[in-house]
């Protein structure tokens, strides 16, 4: 019997996959092929040139940008327009590896626990969309392609937060006029696709509100102030999203994400357990999610959970803490 071979994003070769199960693979979301099969070959000359295209652009691509857009399936789906959709995945598919592991304010004055910590600003910007979400509810003579690109704004609108590159450790002042650098307008087929990206990045380019001076640099220009209603809506659920005065328990698959909540010793144990059968705790925390989600999901490394298990929610967020 062959063995099945996988991409390697780390060193661009096809390479044997010694895991139990395809689900708990590290690289899941690539093809697999039997050894020796040109196919495979081709794959990763294919890959390796997409690499060297996206490394020669500043862009960190070890996370697989399947992934990346999985993180947000559940913001994804609100939006209904699929010219928006897909340049908002592809978006979010161009953005470095460190947006999806910082947190979101170096300091932690401002914002509320959620947003601090490894993955804050990811939950960061859940909550942002989920408070876009819930405005729009109120504006009834908004068009739904409007609708879709305040969520659109909202889920990247602090995707280039340290930089388009994230060659910083902190904030840049210019980071709401950085997000449009993702994606070129000669990518783009036609005129309409140009013009909803243009309306995107209008709206995040004003996402600051009255905080839009470099108070550092005095030369700095001030950033754009909203100025239609898509922009404030964009701009207030940003705001809102960050306050630390507010309590945002929404992330349901996620946890609260607080420190302050206690894991259980007996679900500590079950996560022991699991983590042998999963190349990382990364891999673990994606399976459990999808196997909490998905009635159709039936990993062979999660057999000894049942799907009523209401332990799941604490196991991943002590594998996230």
């Amino acid at each position: 019997m062959n063995k099945r071979q996988h991409y390697s994003t780390k060193t661009g070769k096809m390479e044997t996959c010694s895991a139990k199960t395809p689900e708990s693979c590290t690289y899941s979301g690539t093809p697999h092929f039997d050894e020796g099969d040109p196919a495979g070959a081709e794959y990763a000359r294919q890959r390796n040139k997409e690499n060297n295209s996206l490394l020669a652009n500043g862009m960190s691509h070890k996370i697989p940008r399947k992934e990346k857009i999985e993180t947000f399936n559940e913001e994804l789906s609100l939006i209904k327009n699929e010219q928006i959709k897909a340049m908002t995945q592809e978006a979010i598919a161009r953005t470095h590896d460190k947006f999806f592991e910082a947190q979101a304010a170096s300091s932690g004055k401002y914002h509320p626990q959620i947003s601090l910590g490894k993955g804050g600003l990811v939950r960061h910007t859940k909550a942002t969309v989920h408070l876009a979400k819930t405005i729009l509810v109120t504006e009834t003579s908004m068009s739904d392609d409007d609708k879709d690109i305040v969520i659109a704004a909202s889920m990247i609108h602090d995707n280039c937060k340290s930089g388009k590159n994230w060659e910083h450790d902190y904030t840049v002042h210019e980071h709401p006029l950085l997000v449009k650098e993702l994606i070129n307008d000669n990518e783009f087929k036609t005129n309409e696709e140009k013009e909803y990206w243009n309306k995107i990045n209008h709206a995040i380019s004003s996402h600051m509100g009255q905080w839009n001076t470099n108070n550092k640099d005095s030369d700095s220009e001030d950033l754009p102030t909203p100025n239609t209603r898509v922009a404030e809506i964009v701009h207030l659920a940003d705001f809102l999203a960050s306050r630390k005065e507010l309590s945002l328990d929404i992330f349901e698959g996620y946890g609260s994400y607080t420190e302050q909540k206690s894991v259980s010793q007996k679900n500590k144990d079950k996560v022991d357990k699991l983590l042998p059968n999963f190349n990382d705790k990364r891999h673990l925390t994606n399976a459990l999610t999808k196997f909490k989600n998905d009635p159709e999901y039936h990993p062979e490394g999660l057999s000894s959970l049942k799907k009523n298990d209401n332990d799941i929610d604490d196991m991943i967020r002590y594998l996230n803490n």
